[in-house]
């Protein structure tokens, strides 16, 4: 078994899987296997993906029979790879440079506390050309769990979850979950159990476009819901809620001491309380007379990037921390 299993989920990518995949088998650590998960595209993403896997052995590529949705295909592909120490997902648009996965490994093998390693990061437009540098700075990397944890509940970007993952930390909770802002979720969630480690070097470039779903979904929450769960479809859902039960879920699962449950606590119920106008909002949506969100006729996400990268710098939902 390789020291890293890596996830692509895709649907439709033939713009950018090809270039995506390329970046990762150029990488100097090569001890890794590489899951594509197809989600039924109809463009020339399987052929694509089937040449790149008959190239490389590292490569393995499935393909779904139907499109599942993309927070279900995201689960998938994570149960597709093998029983490697660390776990990656990657986005079918995104940009590793080579010493991506050779830093975050080391990263990781010398420091046993810590569950997530990432490095720094720019933003990359449709033709890869330089859009921003990402100016973030989180103290993720603090052994104090509750600055770790507050520092994730406000708006950001969740680039995290591209990180290389230390697979024990995932099978405390299914890896991520099918409601809005489960990466962010998940990422809170792993702060709990320790800290993440980031490499002082731009190696990930994540790429911005129209088509990308969370572009697409940012000012929805709904149809965004939709997304991540296509069982939604018809149904009255409250995804602000949903998000706000599974943080408390999380931290409750979490192995913390007395003390340190408390203090996070704490924090998430002044972030609950600052969130209340948003709760409200989501609880008194349907009495404007706004039917359920429903799937197109071509599946949970017709004719789009299904499984673009996740994150987004305003993502529906969250807005500025509290004062």
């Amino acid at each position: 078994m390789p020291r890293v299993s890596i996830a692509m989920p895709v649907y439709n990518g033939e713009e950018f899987v090809g270039e995506a995949v390329e970046s990762l088998l150029v990488q100097t650590f090569t001890d890794f296997e590489l899951v594509v998960v197809d989600n039924a595209s109809t463009d020339r993403t399987q052929e694509i993906c089937r040449s790149l896997a008959a190239r490389d052995a590292r490569v393995r590529y499935v393909r779904n029979d139907r499109n599942i949705g993309g927070g279900p295909n995201w689960i998938r592909a994570f149960e597709l790879t093998g029983t490697s120490t660390y776990f990656k997902w990657a986005a079918h648009d995104d940009i590793h440079a080579p010493t991506f996965l050779e830093l975050c490994v080391a990263s990781l093998d010398r420091d046993p506390g810590a569950v997530l390693a990432f490095t720094r990061a720019a933003f990359v437009d449709r033709d890869g050309r330089p859009v921003a540098p990402r100016q973030l700075t989180l103290p993720l990397g603090s052994a104090d769990v509750l600055e770790r944890y507050e520092a994730l509940l406000p708006s950001y970007d969740c680039l995290e979850v591209f990180g290389v993952i230390r697979r024990a930390a995932l099978r405390r909770r299914p890896p991520i979950g099918l409601y809005m802002d489960a990466d962010g979720v998940m990422l809170g969630g792993l702060a709990l159990l320790g800290r993440f480690v980031e490499v002082p070097e731009v190696l990930f470039f994540n790429r911005r476009h129209a088509a990308q779903a969370t572009t697409r979904f940012t000012r929805s929450h709904r149809e965004w819901s939709l997304w991540w769960n296509p069982a939604n479809a018809g149904r009255r859902v409250y995804p602000v809620w949903r998000r706000h039960l599974e943080l408390w879920r999380t931290l409750l699962d979490a192995p913390l001491s007395f003390r340190d449950r408390v203090r996070c606590g704490r924090a998430l119920a002044r972030w609950t309380r600052w969130s209340r106008w948003k709760l409200l909002q989501d609880l008194t949506f349907y009495w404007k007379g706004v039917p359920p969100p429903t799937a197109g006729a071509n599946g949970p996400d017709p004719g789009g990037t299904g499984n673009a990268a996740m994150a987004d710098r305003e993502r529906p939902g969250r807005g500025a921390p509290p004062a």
